[in-house]
């Protein structure tokens, strides 16, 4: 009973805990920081507020309480983490999922005996050549250095995504994880292919479907790698 108590206070609460004589007693916050907490004591067989009792059958919603949707939760507090603590943990989150997308990456090169794109080499050249800067060094050495800083870029889109996941979590949404899961992917995809694209370095409408799968195949394990991650920070 304990633990279909909890499930029902976990969507409506920032922090749940035990009291002393066994009851879970959750602290909701709202979405207005500066408005006073609100306790909520779950009981075996009622729900109740402490400024006022819920009769049975009754939501116990106060408009100050988090909204549960079909597509995940709005109005949920920060549960005492600042902006700045939801960001860093939305980068270690980017960074965590940018392992994955480059594990599964590797993988697929060496099962499929398939180079390296050089799609990050050419944004590189092609970010160069926009902002009128050259690249120091022999024809080696600015072979190097675009190989390099290609997969320098990957990487921070990886945690510039995963900070963005950080902020829609201060905001107050918390995401269902299929939905959370296909917006982080879809994020990605857009923060890694969208400058190549505009650019000219890549045409997505010329792809063949391998190499979309190639492609959708490691963002969508960055996207559930993120997405667990934040999950793992967000437990009640």
């Amino acid at each position: 009973m304990r633990e279909v108590c909890r499930r029902e206070l976990a969507p409506l609460t920032d922090e749940i805990d035990v009291d002393a004589s066994g009851n879970l007693v959750g602290l909701l916050r709202g979405s207005d920081e500066s408005a006073p907490a609100i306790r909520v004591m779950a009981h075996m067989d009622e729900l109740s507020m402490t400024d006022r009792r819920v009769p049975a059958g009754a939501s116990g919603r106060s408009p100050n309480m988090a909204k549960k949707t079909p597509i995940g939760t709005f109005g949920k507090g920060k549960r005492g983490i600042s902006t700045a603590g939801w960001m860093l943990r939305g980068a270690a989150a980017g960074a965590a999922g940018s392992t994955a997308l480059n594990a599964v990456t590797y993988l697929d090169m060496a099962v499929r005996g398939r180079g390296s794109s050089s799609t990050p080499e050419k944004t590189v050249e092609k970010l160069a050549d926009t902002a009128h800067v050259s690249i120091p060094g022999d024809d080696e050495t600015r072979k190097n250095r675009k190989q390099g800083l290609g997969p320098l870029m990957g990487l921070v889109a990886g945690v510039g995504v995963g900070v963005v996941v950080g902020l829609v979590r201060t905001a107050g949404f918390r995401s269902q994880p299929l939905v959370g899961t296909l917006l982080t992917t879809a994020g990605v995809l857009v923060a890694a292919n969208g400058p190549m694209t505009v650019m000219g370095v890549t045409d997505p409408r010329t792809w063949s479907a391998t190499d979309w799968i190639s492609d959708l195949v490691p963002h969508l394990a960055y996207g559930v790698v993120v997405k667990t991650t934040m999950d793992a920070f967000d437990r009640p």
